[in-house]
C-alpha cells in the first residue's frame, strides 16, 4: 500500500457502505501506487458501496472496477450526492440514479467531526467565498496558488473541509494550471453562461455547503444578473483586479449582495507579494506560466480561521 494512501470502510445502514479514501501527506499519489492497493477484507459485496473522498479520476475508475462484484457502486460528488455508476440488482439503485446528500451526510459528519456529536452540532456554518473581479486579472491563477498553499499548510484538513466551485463556463478546472496552457485549451470543454448553467451552479453551492466548511467560487469577469445570482448564495468575497477603477464597480456589486469583503488583491505586473493598505494586497504576476507567485501569510489568515 502507498504510504500516502489509506481507506476506511463505514457501514452506513443495511443498504450500503462508504469506502472513505484518504490521501495523506502532500495529497498526491502516483499511478504506480495502483499496484499496491488492496480492498478491505470486510467489504460486504451483497450491499452497495459509495466511494467518498478527494482523489484523482483514475483512482475512482480503478476502484469502481475492483468493486464491480458489489450489488451497486456509486461515487460521491458533494454538489449532487452519490451517483450510481454500476448496478447488478433490479431492486437496487440503477445507473444514473443519485442518492441524495441528506441520506449520506450524517455518516460523513461522523468521519470528519469525531468524536460523535449531536445532529445540531454537526451542522456546518460554511464560509462561501466568491473570487471576483474583471476578466483577465488572474482570478483562476490566484485560486490555484491559494489551493497549493492551503494544501501544504493544512494538509488533510484542507482536503476534507474545502471545495472549489467553478462558476464560470470556461471548462478550466484545477488540472488546467498544471499543464501547458496550449494543451489545456485543447482539452477544456467550454460551456454557455446561460440561465441553466447558473441554476446548476447555485444548486451545487447549496448542496456543497451542507458538507464543506470553506467553499471558494471562481466567478466570471462580468457584473451581470447571472453573477449576481451566484453572489446571492455566498457569504464573503475577495476582489482580484488589475484595474483599480473597475475595482470600485466590483465593490458595489458585492455590496449589493451584502457580502463581507475579505480583501482586495491588486493584480500587478511585477514580482511582489505584500500588504499595501488596511484591506489591500499587491500580488504579481498572476499569470499561468509564472513560477514566483506567493500568497502572503497574513492574507491566508484573513481567509481561513480554524
Amino acid at each position: 500500500m502507498s504510504k500516502n494512501f489509506s481507506y476506511n470502510l463505514i457501514s452506513a445502514n443495511y443498504n450500503f457502505q462508504i469506502l472513505e479514501i484518504n490521501i495523506k501527506g502532500n495529497g498526491l499519489i502516483e499511478p504506480a501506487d495502483l499496484k499496491k492497493i488492496k480492498l478491505p477484507r470486510n467489504i460486504d459485496f451483497t450491499k452497495g458501496i459509495i466511494l467518498y473522498g478527494k482523489a484523482p479520476v483514475w483512482l475512482f475508475a480503478f476502484l469502481s472496477h475492483e468493486l464491480h462484484i458489489a450489488k451497486w457502486v456509486a461515487t460521491f460528488d458533494p454538489r449532487a450526492g452519490a451517483i450510481v455508476v454500476q448496478s447488478h440488482d433490479i431492486n437496487s439503485p440503477q445507473k444514473g440514479d443519485v442518492i441524495p446528500v441528506e441520506k449520506i451526510k450524517k455518516y460523513i459528519a461522523d468521519i470528519e467531526n469525531p468524536p460523535r456529536k449531536t445532529l445540531k452540532e454537526k451542522k456546518l456554518k460554511s464560509k462561501i467565498i466568491c473570487i471576483v473581479g474583471p476578466a483577465n486579472s488572474g482570478k483562476s491563477v490566484f485560486i490555484k496558488e491559494l489551493r497549493k498553499e492551503l494544501n501544504v499548510k493544512f494538509k488533510t484538513k484542507f482536503r476534507n473541509e474545502f471545495y472549489i466551485v467553478r462558476a464560470c463556463p470556461d471548462g478550466e478546472g484545477d488540472w488546467f494550471g498544471d499543464i501547458n496552457p496550449d494543451e489545456g485549451k485543447l482539452y477544456r470543454n467550454k460551456k454557455v453562461f446561460d440561465d441553466e448553467f447558473v441554476l446548476r451552479i447555485t444548486a451545487d453551492i447549496m448542496n456543497v455547503r451542507k458538507l464543506k466548511k470553506y467553499i471558494l467560487i471562481d466567478c466570471g469577469g462580468k457584473i451581470d444578473k447571472k453573477n449576481q445570482m451566484i453572489f446571492n448564495e455566498s457569504t464573503h468575497a475577495i476582489i482580484v483586479s488589475s484595474d483599480k477603477q473597475k475595482t470600485k464597480e466590483w465593490e458595489g456589486a458585492i455590496k449589493a449582495s451584502e457580502l463581507e469583503l475579505i480583501t482586495i488583491i491588486n493584480s500587478v505586473n511585477k514580482n511582489t507579494s505584500k500588504k499595501t493598505g488596511k484591506n489591500e494586497f499587491d500580488i504579481g504576476k498572476l499569470y499561468r506560466d509564472s513560477k514566483e507567485i506567493k500568497i502572503p501569510e497574513e492574507l491566508i489568515s484573513k481567509i481561513i480561521k480554524f
